[in-house]
């Protein structure tokens, strides 16, 4: 014997229900976990080209880089300079642009740790309580710059 829609809606208890509730809900978490593993992979994989070609370009820019020296150096001596000179001087200017590049990564490394959304997701934390090593969010982004996702983006390769 069949029994109607309405019969089994009044003969349910409350903790089926529940039960039934819960287990929409483990369904739905599980979705959505699910989603964000295929696009974690996803993002993975693209990252992974990304670095491909980011090794690929720094290749090429490399071998651009020792060109255009080459072609100075050579320039340079052919006008009449010592070659030992010529030499030393292309090294020491490229050993100062390779320090100035380092300062460069060094002043963003507090950048690495999060700083902004530790901050904002702390709870009742003032701003004395922030590490010292942790720049203020003035710091990091001025408010012109905060105004667009692409302004956020060039304020972490420009200088604060």
């Amino acid at each position: 014997m069949r029994r109607e829609p309405a019969a089994d809606a009044a003969g349910a208890t409350l903790f089926d229900r529940l039960r039934g509730l819960l287990d929409e809900l483990s369904g739905l978490f599980n979705d959505r976990v699910d989603l964000l593993t295929l696009e974690l992979r996803s993002a993975g994989l693209a990252l992974a080209v990304m670095l491909l070609w980011t090794v690929a370009a720094a290749i090429l820019g490399v071998t651009a880089w020792l060109g255009i020296w080459g072609a100075i150096g050579a320039a340079l001596i052919i006008y009449g300079w010592p070659w030992p000179a010529v030499v030393a001087g292309i090294v020491i200017l490229n050993l100062i642009a390779a320090v100035l590049a380092i300062l460069r990564a060094r002043s963003l490394a507090p950048r690495l740790g999060l700083p902004l959304t530790r901050r904002h997701l702390r709870f009742g934390a003032q701003e004395a309580d922030a590490p010292p090593s942790v720049p203020a969010a003035d710091d990091l982004v001025t408010a012109d710059r905060a105004a667009t996702p692409q302004g956020v983006a060039n304020s972490m390769v420009s200088p604060p």
